[in-house]
């Protein structure tokens, strides 16, 4: 394991040095990981350097200069047209979706509604009236809202440990409509 702890002596000699010699703080932290075997972040050198009265790096050129608006704005719009271009190679690069298999699986779906709405037809025969009536495997989904006499779904669930038949499951866990989402809040 590296070690993050107090910096030693040897360690912050080294930082000064490498800051000396114009490296960057990212730099100047991993030349001393690869040194001492620790594992110091560009912020650790930089915190460090502050706590030993360390200036800045000195860059080529004398640091930054001020840019103007029009200089500042031109390099957004490259920034926003290299990420476009960027965005477009990246979504030109997925695979188109299938036709065949997109119809397999709305047939799939179709057939589940289906069932489901079957299992909503015989739903009335089967409630099961208080939590003490129910099994391992019926619904747990409450049908009223009075919990000192509930009415349960009762319809088999499709896995054991589930608590809720496949119509519940999907009403209970499935991504909520924006009018659904407004009749919430």
């Amino acid at each position: 394991m590296a070690d993050t702890g107090c910096w030693t002596l040897e360690q912050s000699d080294a930082l000064r040095g490498f800051v000396g010699e114009g490296f960057s703080y990212s730099e100047t932290a991993h030349k001393i990981n690869a040194q001492f075997g620790t594992a110091y972040t560009r912020n650790s050198a930089i915190g460090r350097a502050n706590r030993i009265g360390l200036a800045c790096p000195v860059r080529p050129g004398g640091g930054t200069v001020k840019r103007s608006a029009e200089e500042k704005i031109a390099a957004r719009i490259e920034r926003n047209r290299r990420a476009n271009a960027r965005y477009h190679a990246k979504m030109a690069s997925r695979k188109p979706i299938d036709e065949v298999e997109f119809e397999r699986k709305q047939a799939a779906r179709e057939s589940i509604e289906h069932y489901i709405a079957a299992s909503i037809e015989e739903l009335s025969e089967d409630n099961v009236r208080g939590i003490a009536a129910l099994g391992d495997r019926h619904c747990r989904y409450p049908l009223n809202d009075d919990m000192s006499n509930p009415i349960f779904c009762g319809q088999r669930t499709f896995t054991e440990g589930a608590s809720y038949c496949g119509f519940h499951q999907m009403r209970c866990h499935s991504p909520s409509t924006h009018t659904e989402q407004g009749a919430a809040k």
